[in-house]
């Protein structure tokens, strides 16, 4: 008899959209963090989460742009060392605009994971918005992502954020966001276990005034954390239904069951 975690895999096997033999859409893993904090503020913060990927993941990934590339490009030393010297140069510090991007495809328009993706958006000076996401296949353990949440966001100057199952696709390329997007609406009806992605620009307005959502993990940084009561209080109020745990700096984690649910 097909046992629950079968059943969860073969489900997790058939969301997928293909087009031609290649993968249009799939289900992954998500982690993204969101920060209200200017990159010249806590360099080091940022850099942190950055370094977390590249330490597990900087020997798989194979292409990579920024946000002043038209085309993808093959990942070489240099590239890996972008993101760095970025965080150490004052003139990209005081830019407004800054986004770095890889995957770990066979080409530079089939993406697949493990995949990182970030964009600070400083237009606005008062509202220093940026979102930072490790993109990761849909089978990944999940006591290793909860470890990589805790790694990545021990330094990291975290507002809140989230973890868990996604349907991603390349919004980049504009016949697979063409075909991706009215397919996942949906799956997202019928799963509720599973999140969208979002550039950054459609959570600006909702970023810093409440959480947009929840996932099997939501973690939420020193401001929230004490807005809420604090840790203690968190898991008295959650008591039974979600295990609460420290997070980098004065943040918590909250964990809704072992592993996630679609």
């Amino acid at each position: 008899m097909e046992t629950e975690e079968e059943r969860s895999v073969s489900t997790i096997d058939e969301l997928k959209l293909v087009k031609d033999g290649e993968t249009v859409a799939q289900v992954c893993l998500d982690i993204v963090a969101f920060a209200f904090t200017a990159k010249a503020a806590d360099p080091g913060g940022f850099l942190s989460f950055y370094e977390t990927f590249r330490k597990h993941f900087g020997g798989e990934v194979r292409w990579w742009q920024d946000a002043d590339m038209k085309k993808r490009r093959p990942v070489d030393a240099d590239s890996l060392e972008m993101m760095p010297f970025w965080m150490s140069d004052s003139e990209t510090l005081a830019s407004p605009l800054l986004g770095l991007y890889f995957h770990s495809g066979p080409s530079a328009k089939v993406v697949a994971p493990p995949m990182l993706n970030f964009h600070f958006n400083e237009v606005h000076g008062g509202y220093p918005m940026s979102q930072h996401q490790i993109v990761l296949p849909s089978q990944t353990e999940a006591e290793a992502v909860v470890a990589l949440v805790n790694e990545a966001l021990m330094t990291f100057p975290l507002l809140w954020g989230h973890a868990g199952y996604t349907l991603y696709w390349d919004e980049l390329d504009y016949d697979r966001d063409r075909l991706a997007k009215p397919w996942t609406g949906g799956h997202l009806k019928r799963h509720p276990g599973l999140w969208s992605q979002s550039p950054i620009g459609s959570i600006a307005c909702r970023l810093y005034n409440g959480l947009q959502s929840v996932s099997w993990l939501t973690f939420l940084g020193s401001d929230y954390t004490e807005k809420l009561g604090g840790k203690d209080a968190l898991q008295a109020q959650l008591e039974g239904a979600a295990e609460v745990s420290p997070l980098g700096q004065g943040g918590c984690l909250i964990k809704a069951g072992d592993a996630p649910e679609l």
